[in-house]
């Protein structure tokens, strides 16, 4: 595995959005870079958001938390950095991984965020936490079908909580597309 360039790390500056130049061209002479573009460029590997020797499953997850997270919140992945970009392992190793990021995500974040976000909606915390563990296809559908029901129950105007900021609302949304993408994929 490429050891990690010390200098490169130590002058990375905040992660962004989105996708990048390699840094330091005449494109992106400001060096912006996602998590993943910094796991690479601190590695000496090509420039790219998806190096090879990440893991896929954790790369995409890193990819949908950096481009989702406000500023603040995505600085928070800067310790993540080095271990990123050697994360690959065995197929079999990231079938697990994914499993854990839906089961993490849909069992603990979701209802976190509606406890933190929505007094009214602890009903629904509650049947997210409730789910079994989420390990394998069969306990993913369980899964998939309450955030598919969450979903149509926000899409109803009549039912839909009233967020008390549209920071609240938005950090709810950002949550649901994020257990949306992991249940459904």
């Amino acid at each position: 595995m490429p050891a990690i360039i010390e200098d490169r790390l130590a002058n990375l500056r905040p992660l962004c959005t989105g996708s990048h130049k390699e840094p330091g061209s005449p494109l992106n002479p400001s060096c912006e870079m996602c998590v993943m573009e910094a796991a690479a460029y601190v590695r000496g590997l090509p420039h790219t958001d998806w190096p090879e020797t990440a893991c896929p499953v954790i790369n995409g997850y890193a990819i949908t938390w950096n481009d989702r997270a406000d500023d603040e919140m995505r600085q928070k992945l800067f310790p993540l950095i080095p271990a990123l970009g050697i994360s690959r392992a065995t197929p079999k190793v990231a079938v697990k991984r994914a499993f854990h990021f839906i089961d993490v995500h849909v069992r603990v974040i979701v209802p976190n965020v509606l406890d933190e976000m929505y007094e009214a909606e602890k009903e629904w915390a509650a049947k997210f936490r409730a789910l079994p563990k989420i390990h394998d296809e069969t306990s993913s559908r369980r899964s998939r079908e309450l955030v598919s029901e969450f979903a149509n129950f926000l899409a109803t105007p009549s039912t839909s909580p009233a967020p008390s900021s549209y920071l609240k609302q938005n950090d709810l949304a950002r949550a649901l597309d994020l257990a949306r993408a992991l249940a459904l994929d």
